[in-house]
């Protein structure tokens, strides 16, 4: 996207899912713990939009049990398309069964049994109803044929993991937040004062951004009191280019 879109031709799918989720990871286990908390607010029978999915699954499994259906949307199709291996059971889909089984745990399970993983599995399965390409950098960004607005948008690592600048974030989060419905909740989850982050050896782009610079966006489409944010210490993650990150949430505001 922006000035970095060459930089996606390097990414690999599977590199990234091997590198990063053969393991829960200090900044997942943060960002699980956040969006477990922030899904038991979720009104049941909710439509859910993930804006930025990536190939993974695991930012989508606390709002499960709140979801009507999912829709997951990505820039990328390889990303979509290694989801779709998870969906329908191909023998070379990630595994996320530790994933599900953390996500459990952060719910309220002390010790998620192979069966309680299982129905996690199959709910989500069920529910994830359809796969978009998207583009962040449009106004349109689910595109015309499949434009709609939802009551709750999650966007984790994704505006600020497509550019390496302020101008683009900003853009990006604007079109995003729009998907959102009057009234409807918008989660956020980006890397904190961060210029890349690595994977492999490759080094995409990231926009550099802080609380400060998301509060501000956010206080445009969103009630001031219903923002929340966090920032999470992560100085483990240095080698990949951050040392926090920035987890956020609100509820946009009813039109006039």
């Amino acid at each position: 996207m922006g000035k970095s879109r060459s930089i996606w031709n390097k990414w690999n799918p599977k590199t990234y899912l091997n590198k990063f989720y053969s393991k829960i990871e200090p900044d997942e286990v943060a960002t699980i713990a956040f969006l477990s908390k922030v899904a038991k607010q979720i009104s049941p029978r909710q439509k859910i939009l993930e804006f930025g999915s990536g190939p993974t699954l695991h930012h989508i499994f606390p709002f499960i049990p709140s979801a009507s259906e999912v829709h997951l949307a990505d820039f990328l199709k390889p990303n979509l398309e290694e989801i779709s291996k998870w969906v329908h059971g191909k023998k070379d889909a990630h595994n996320w069964d530790s994933f599900i089984s953390y996500t459990l745990k952060c719910e309220g399970e002390k010790k998620p049994l192979l069966n309680d993983i299982k129905i996690r599995k199959l709910e989500t399965k069920n529910k994830i109803t359809k796969y978009i390409r998207a583009d962040a950098g449009q106004t349109d960004p689910l595109g015309k044929s499949a434009h709609e607005s939802y009551p709750v948008v999650i966007s984790c690592y994704c505006a600020d993991s497509a550019t390496d600048n302020h101008s683009d974030f900003k853009r990006y989060i604007k079109n995003i937040v729009s998907l959102a419905e009057p009234g409807g909740v918008f989660i956020l989850a980006c890397l904190r004062k961060a210029r890349y982050y690595r994977v492999g050896n490759v080094s995409f782009p990231s926009a550099n951004v802080d609380e400060h610079l998301v509060r501000k966006i956010l206080d445009v489409d969103f009630l001031p009191k219903s923002i929340k944010i966090e920032v999470k210490r992560l100085p483990s993650h240095k080698e990949q280019g951050y040392t926090s990150i920035i987890l956020a949430y609100a509820t946009k505001r009813q039109r006039k």
